[in-house]
């Protein structure tokens, strides 16, 4: 908000400048550098007003930057280059991971065949304040669509009033922790499955999110 009123104070100085100007090619160029003032400080006002009301499983089909329907060559045209790139023991898919945030690692996977975008997962490692700094750095690094984010942080109870009753509720058991709670939540097209893992470690706080996108509908 300091920045828009800041731009705000500099374009007014700039048409003040264009009014008293007697050079009618100087006073042409600061009245569009004003205009292009004004029209960004709509566009960033534009960008930060964001409804998250009516948020809900499909609106994962944007994550990370990416897209449903997405294919290897965009990974790193959006995300830049990976730590590492790996084929899954089974060949059937081809993983970007990304671990040079701190405490914040995220991983692509694409389909080998088919090359399209499959696998998308975030996680927030940090504990206690070092949670919240992490939520920053998920915005910062990884572009994290503002609803997402919002979720990011939320108990188990918060989550559920917001997507709803999840089609999966389960406790299950972590590599290095039991007791993680799970909630997995389906897309009426079943082209979208969400899971979303809360830790007792982070005091039960959503800090790992995994979309999975279906191209085939998957059968019941």
């Amino acid at each position: 908000m300091k920045a828009i009123k800041l731009t705000f104070t500099l374009a007014l100085l700039a048409l003040i400048s264009s009014c008293n100007s007697n050079n009618e090619e100087t006073k042409a160029q600061l009245e569009k550098e004003t205009n292009d003032i004004v029209n960004e400080i709509l566009n960033t006002e534009e960008q930060t007003t964001v409804n998250c009301d009516d948020f809900k499983i499909t609106d994962f089909n944007h994550f990370l930057g990416l897209s449903y329907g997405d294919t290897e060559d965009k990974i790193e045209k959006v995300l830049g280059k990976p730590t590492d790139v790996k084929t899954s023991s089974n060949g059937a898919q081809t993983i970007y991971s990304y671990k040079n945030t701190l405490r914040v690692p995220v991983s692509i996977s694409i389909n080998t065949d088919s090359k399209k975008v499959e696998t998308l997962v975030i996680e927030i490692l940090g504990l206690d304040a070092n949670f919240d700094q992490d939520v920053l750095k998920a915005k910062e690094d990884f572009n994290v669509e503002p609803c997402i984010l919002d979720l990011l942080g939320k108990k188990p109870k918060e989550i559920l009033e917001i997507l709803g009753q999840a089609n999966t509720d389960k406790i299950k058991e972590s590599a290095n922790e039991t007791g993680v709670r799970s909630l997995l939540y389906l897309s009426e097209d079943t082209f979208t499955m969400v899971s979303l893992n809360f830790y007792p470690s982070q005091d039960n706080k959503l800090s790992s999110i995994t979309v999975n996108w279906f191209y085939e509908p998957i059968k019941s």
